[in-house]
């Protein structure tokens, strides 16, 4: 698999990152190319958090860059055997949330009695029923 394509998906970022170090010594991409490719194919959850709240020294230090997200992935696993969560790097997304309105949706062109009858929406009644 080229190292374009390498995703973690759900597997432990240690894996991750020995199947990538194999693949950038067969590759020639430069250290800026492959600090991008490493943050595409990490978990999102995990390289949204590296660029929020990453604080890297050196932005093209590949070995920064792992050093960073190791810390964050162990935190999360240590806080999961702690207080419990979700296990899966899949479900660690935003919850769903609720609509504001939950309007029910009706057919504009039925009448159920529910409106009263006025001289704006009367004809329309006339017309259609």
């Amino acid at each position: 698999m080229p190292l374009h394509k390498l995703k973690q998906g759900n597997r432990l970022l240690e894996d991750f990152w020995l199947e990538f170090i194999t693949w950038k010594e067969l590759s020639r991409y430069n250290k800026v190319a492959l600090v991008g490719l490493f943050k595409k194919g990490v978990h999102p959850a995990l390289a949204r958090k590296l660029v929020e709240i990453g604080q890297m020294r050196n932005l093209d230090s590949l070995d920064e860059w792992y050093e960073k997200a190791l810390s964050f992935e162990r935190s999360r696993r240590e806080a999961i055997e702690e207080f419990g969560g979700r296990r899966s790097l899949e479900n660690s997304g935003d919850v769903k949330k609720k609509p504001v309105l939950d309007i029910p949706r009706r057919d504009p062109m039925s009448y159920d009695g529910k409106y009263p009858i006025n001289k704006y929406n009367f004809l329309f009644i006339l017309y259609y029923y």
